[in-house]
């Protein structure tokens, strides 16, 4: 996060330092196509992320979308959220420095720099949020305890089942406490 933080503040500071001292970029095409090739292996790294995601996601009867927001396992969440950024800066990236070598004006290129920049912050925003929740505690989905309550409720020796309260702990590890009232008579039918 801190990483992501500094790289922020370095470039929006070297972007707003360009639009105050223009200068020509240097080297575009070696910059261009250093941006290619990143952007190939990003690309990858997203595509890689992604699956991993959307399997965890299937596995927990969730939606991509939900999984980001729920799921247990934040890790491939934080990198997918990684690549993203990355493949997106690398774009503006891209963008910026290949209309300021068209058209000859420096500040598109600084402006790519700035961009990139608020990317990162945003990055680290988020890392930093998502960390946040983790150390609070996250819990389940509502649908999930809907559906343990109910599983709880339906057996033979719960009356019933009420404050029930389900934190994940890590990746498939889940803390489930609950108050529950007991059927006396089908707990002695079925164990005395």
């Amino acid at each position: 996060m801190v990483l992501f933080l500094s790289g922020s503040c370095f470039s929006v500071y070297i972007g707003v330092d360009s639009l105050l001292t223009p200068h020509d970029p240097a080297e575009v095409k070696v910059a261009l196509g250093t941006m290619a090739l990143s952007a190939a292996v990003e690309c990858t790294t997203l595509w890689i992320a992604y699956k991993s995601v959307a399997k965890a996601a299937k596995k927990m009867r969730m939606s991509v979308g939900e999984y980001v927001k729920h799921g247990p396992d934040q890790t491939a969440v934080s990198v997918m959220a990684q690549d993203i950024v990355s493949v997106s800066a690398l774009l503006w990236a891209t963008v910026a420095l290949s209309v300021s070598s068209a058209t000859g004006n420096a500040a598109f290129d600084a402006l790519g720099s700035i961009g990139v920049g608020l990317g990162l912050g945003w990055l680290a925003y988020y890392l930093g949020l998502r960390n946040i929740a983790l150390l609070n505690g996250h819990s389940i989905p509502a649908h999930q305890i809907r559906a343990l309550k109910k599983m709880l409720n339906d057996d033979a020796v719960v009356d019933h089942c009420f404050n029930l309260k389900a934190d994940y702990l890590g990746p498939g590890n889940v803390a489930v406490s609950a108050d529950i009232d007991f059927e006396g008579r089908a707990i002695t039918r079925r164990y005395i």
